[in-house]
């Protein structure tokens, strides 16, 4: 990395963001909000040094995230996703039973695109990615982060569950029943910030 990064911890201030951020989101954000005591827990983000405090609570505010071109692609490259495929990438390697499932707000089941890529989840005309423990190389998480990402949306969220033994190579269907379960099971929920710059990490807390 070219530029050295600092984490700030967040309590209290970072929950309504968090929460108006869920409430634009589908069905599973939803059970996140009913089902979780936001407020209990802490929230986290990594940005570079020479933000401060006071700054990293603008969660609405772009502009404190430099990116870096690929010279091979040509494209975007923010440090701080590596730091984000690094947190998926741990949540996966801990049990088989772990997953992460992220939210794709534009897109629809009978969308023809969607039979190119495995571990398609749907529930109604929603669609969700998922990724689950054998899934875990950096590679195929940051396919999955830059397939579900949409202007103003990203949610991510690192669970557990008997899902994760599911057939993921064929789209599966799932109910409300599911994404209650998935919602209750969350230990982190990575949604966009600083105009889509960044990740605010939610940490569950066990205390």
């Amino acid at each position: 990395m070219t530029h050295s990064y600092q984490e700030f911890v967040f309590g209290i201030e970072s929950i309504e963001y968090l929460q108006e951020y869920l409430i634009s989101g589908n069905e599973l954000s939803k059970q996140l909000l009913q089902g979780l005591n936001l407020s209990e827990g802490t929230s986290t983000a990594t940005l570079p040094m020479g933000v401060t405090l006071e700054q990293a609570k603008l969660f609405r505010v772009g502009g404190k995230v430099k990116s870096s071109i690929n010279t091979t692609t040509r494209q975007s490259v923010e440090p701080i996703d590596f730091q984000v495929i690094e947190t998926i990438q741990h949540h996966l390697s801990q049990s088989p039973q772990n997953l992460c499932i992220f939210e794709d707000i534009l897109s629809r089941p009978s969308d023809a695109f969607l039979a190119t890529f495995e571990g398609i989840l749907t529930y109604q005309d929603q669609v969700y990615f998922a990724l689950p423990s054998h899934y875990n190389t950096p590679q195929k998480i940051r396919q999955v982060i830059d397939n579900s990402k949409a202007i103003g949306h990203f949610v991510g969220v690192l669970t557990s569950g008997s899902f994760a033994s599911m057939d993921f190579c064929h789209q599966q269907l799932i109910g409300v029943t599911e994404l209650t379960i998935l919602a209750a099971q969350t230990e982190k929920i990575i949604v966009g910030v600083y105009d889509e710059e960044g990740y605010l990490i939610w940490h569950r807390s066990y205390g």
